[in-house]
């Protein structure tokens, strides 16, 4: 898979930050953001929580950070309480979703059939899915990491097949045991690992864009040493991406 050239860091700010914080946060730092973005040719995508998105796709309007969300609905609308639309996440300036995270897959026992509708409904309102790949602890050990990776990129591998129009999708290899334990793989474990998802993908590059990108426990020191993996495009970066200074820091890492 020849990957895209342009470099990304999605900030995926979980539920760190309450709507009055985030919004402080965007104040502070939406300015600061775009020099980082120019300064660094990173694209940069924010994944507020689901209250601050509309708020901060204005105050991102007259910038070219990008805004995503960090979860959507499997339906297009209905009877669905406390879940977001698709076409809701559109319509506020969302370009981004991430999808099939390891704490919402485990939270709210997502099926392969969940995360292909999701897929779905993001593409029908010209969205991009982040989908997120990664192995459990005890997968790790195993050796079984590769069968496990397969495995979850089936449903996207389904859509992709029925789609007759150019989509761009990230995928985000997190590996459970990794996220938030500050243990990162070696180069060599994670090379053979997005290798698997190249080979996987291999049949779709043709005609859909792939941005490969790289998250658990990412700071600005093992950022330097991950950029050295050829496959990856970027880094999905959580409790570390409030720290508008530790971002920077990882956005810059891109320079060696």
């Amino acid at each position: 898979m020849k990957q895209n050239v342009q470099r990304f860091v999605v900030a995926n700010w979980k539920m760190y930050f309450s709507h009055a914080q985030a919004l402080n946060w965007i104040e502070k730092n939406s300015k600061m953001l775009q020099e980082l973005q120019n300064e660094s040719n990173v694209s940069i995508i924010v994944c507020p929580s689901a209250d601050s998105l509309s708020y901060i796709a204005h105050k991102l309007k007259q910038t070219t950070i990008m805004l995503g969300s960090q979860n959507c609905s499997a339906h297009e609308n209905g009877a669905y309480t406390g879940q977001i639309a698709a076409q809701s996440l559109s319509e506020i300036g969302c370009k981004w979703c991430i999808i099939g995270h390891s704490e919402v897959r485990t939270a709210c026992d997502e099926t392969d059939l969940v995360l292909q509708s999701k897929i779905e409904r993001l593409f029908e309102h010209h969205l991009s899915p982040i989908f997120c790949v990664g192995e459990k602890q005890e997968e790790y050990q195993h050796k079984t990491a590769q069968k496990k990776l397969k495995e979850q990129l089936a449903p996207l591998q389904r859509v992709l097949e029925r789609q007759h129009q150019s989509k761009t999708v990230a995928i985000a290899y997190e590996p459970l045991w990794s996220i938030g334990t500050g243990k990162v793989a070696s180069n060599d474990y994670l090379q053979e690992l997005f290798g698997i998802i190249e080979q996987s993908m291999e049949p779709y590059q043709k005609q859909h864009s792939f941005v490969l990108l790289y998250g658990g426990s990412v700071d600005e020191i093992n950022a330097v040493r991950l950029w050295q993996i050829p496959q990856i495009a970027g880094f999905l970066v959580g409790k570390a991406s409030t720290d508008f200074q530790l971002l920077k820091k990882i956005v810059l890492s891109t320079r060696g």
